[in-house]
């Protein structure tokens, strides 16, 4: 439902997908010269005090917000914007989606006196400001201290939020793909195939071609801001 290229600091505003109106907070940098994917040039540094908002209201995979390319001739900005999309069929699930990143490793430390215990935040929601995806670095002593990656997930929807760490493979340096399928398994009906065992009813991590499941927890299926948290950091 939405699609951030990140190709340059120029166009970090633009959805692929046509679907959000994202918001640039800040001055995003360049990678340096060499770092970067494709042509070596790829990619966005986010810097302290830097970041994409979504959508000010939020943003949710099931309730995509209107846009003007569907409304009617009556119909304000404000309205499309502010209003979901409605379906004409089903409403989609809001425990089915996948949120995919690519980013360079190792991570820059920030510059603030705290630096190496600040943590590293991928995507926040808006409700209640929790960082969704980060790399949790609290307890990191020495330079070489890298974090932990660490989901915020829920048991049911609406449930009280739980900060799952994830114990990772070691990184090379250079780009990762990190990926979060958020997934469950169909109603059992009569005449209807019962899904592979295989299958997950929670949510799947990956690192490259490392994952983890997280069986009966879901991330919240609420997003607000890319690249760091709020407070900037």
């Amino acid at each position: 439902a939405c699609w951030l290229k990140f190709d340059g600091p120029k166009c970090v505003t633009v959805d692929a997908a046509n679907v959000l109106i994202p918001v640039k907070k800040g001055t995003p940098e360049p990678v340096d010269l060499g770092k970067g994917m494709f042509t070596s040039s790829w990619g966005v540094k986010f810097v302290e005090r830097t970041c994409v908002t979504l959508h000010p209201d939020g943003f949710r995979t099931h309730e995509v917000p209107g846009i003007l390319t569907t409304a009617s001739p009556l119909s304000t900005f404000q309205d499309t914007s502010r209003n979901p999309y409605e379906w004409l069929d089903e409403q989609p699930n809001e425990r089915h989606f996948t949120i995919t990143c690519w980013f360079y490793w190792p991570l820059e430390p920030t510059s603030h006196k705290d630096s190496m215990k600040t943590n590293k935040v991928l995507l926040q929601s808006r409700t209640d400001k929790t960082g969704l995806i980060y790399l949790d670095c609290e307890k990191c002593e020495k330079p070489e201290d890298v974090g932990v990656w660490t989901l915020v997930v829920t048991a049911e929807v609406g449930g009280k939020s739980i900060k799952k760490p994830l114990r990772t493979p070691k990184l090379n340096d250079g780009w990762h793909l990190l990926s979060v399928v958020s997934c469950t398994h169909p109603p059992q009906q009569p005449g209807l195939v019962r899904p592979d065992k295989e299958t997950c009813h929670g949510t799947v991590f990956y690192l490259d071609e490392w994952y983890v499941r997280l069986e009966k927890m879901w991330p919240k299926n609420d997003f607000y801001m890319v690249g760091n948290a709020s407070d900037g950091k």
